[in-house]
């Protein structure tokens, strides 16, 4: 609903937040709705947080990229694949579509091995 909505919302700007820990918090709060809900993520939230999670992958903070790295496996592995990253993709900028794709073709390349590993850390 509307307050789902407002909480990705809240999320998400927490994702571009200027300090590494509230942006790990914030990597780290999607993680975990993933991992609760991963079969059923609402579509609100991916599209709220993909492309903040997408964008900490560059961040100057290591801490804060390698939490990145482990959401986006959750937010795509999750989901068995492509299918969500080309259908998210399709509702972004082109310029972030290539990028987010590119990521999750490697990602999925890798094979689901990848999700298990990030589980146990």
């Amino acid at each position: 609903g509307e307050a789902g909505r407002l909480g990705w919302g809240i999320l998400a700007k927490l994702l571009t937040d200027s300090s590494p820990e509230v942006k790990s918090q914030a990597l780290l709060s999607v993680k975990s709705v993933c991992r609760v809900d991963g079969e059923v993520l609402p579509v609100a939230m991916v599209d709220a947080v993909v492309l903040p999670v997408y964008q900490s992958l560059k961040d100057k903070n290591t801490a804060v990229r390698t939490m990145a790295e482990r959401c986006m496996l959750h937010l795509l592995c999750l989901f068995a694949g492509m299918e969500v990253a080309e259908t998210t993709a399709t509702r972004l900028k082109e310029a972030d579509q290539v990028g987010v794709m590119e990521y999750c073709k490697r990602t999925v390349a890798k094979g689901v091995d990848a999700c298990a590993v990030s589980d146990e850390e």
